[in-house]
């Protein structure tokens, strides 16, 4: 049975941004665009969010797939990842 859609109140990728600085300054990094040694991208492929219904209660599994690429002050590629994750809320 399809249930109302879930939207989220702001872009993805802002979310995704604030995120990614959150964790960085919480691990001591100090973030500074003009002083900075390294240059941190993001490309997001899938960000998502589906509520499987149960007979009592159902389950909000939620999906993210993003590329994180770390280069240089002179463009050199220091570090590549493709991170994909998925999450589950059991008994929403």
């Amino acid at each position: 049975m399809e249930m109302a859609p879930i939207l989220a109140t702001e872009d993805a990728t802002v979310t995704i941004q604030r995120a990614i600085e959150q964790e960085l300054k919480a691990r001591g990094f100090q973030l500074d665009a003009d002083a900075a040694h390294i240059q941190i991208a993001g490309d997001l492929a899938r960000f998502y969010s589906d509520h499987k219904m149960g007979f009592f209660s159902g389950d909000a599994i939620a999906d993210l797939n993003m590329s994180v690429t770390v280069k240089s002050k002179k463009g050199d590629q220091l570090y590549s990842r493709q991170v994909v994750v998925q999450g589950i809320e059991p008994n929403t």
